[in-house]
């Protein structure tokens, strides 16, 4: 069975962030993905929008922006304008040790952390 763990704590950081937890989301969200649909990485954040929009009210809209291993994504999300209104679904690295790597439009600080989420598979055992 594969289960999501911390996202009750993903929504409890979302809504405490905000500082409005009886309003907030007032307006649909946006999840960015920076890889290509239909990837690992796209199917676990749109089961994760699935999950958000029915947790939170709101329809969450996913937005494949793939490119320089997400960076594209990245650059687009540390220059919007909608403040906690748009969030990136992938891998750390993007925002951490990419601008690092190479030259990049963006860097740590360009950024706040919500939250991380993790995949476990878990399989039921029968004993015999």
């Amino acid at each position: 069975m594969l289960t999501w763990r911390g996202l009750g704590g993903l929504l409890g950081v979302v809504l405490a962030l905000n500082g409005h937890a009886g309003v907030f989301p007032e307006r649909p969200l946006t999840m960015v993905i920076g890889y290509a649909a239909g990837g690992s990485t796209d199917v676990q954040g749109r089961v994760l929008a699935e999950v958000l929009a029915e947790q939170l009210g709101q329809p969450v809209t996913v937005s494949n922006l793939p490119g320089a291993g997400g960076a594209v994504a990245a650059s687009m999300l540390a220059s919007s304008t909608e403040q906690g209104y748009v969030f990136q679904y992938g891998i750390s690295s993007t925002i951490s040790i990419s601008p690092l790597l190479a030259p990049a439009s963006y860097n740590l600080d360009s950024f706040t952390y919500v939250a991380g989420l993790s995949l476990v598979w878990e399989e039921n055992k029968v004993s015999s």
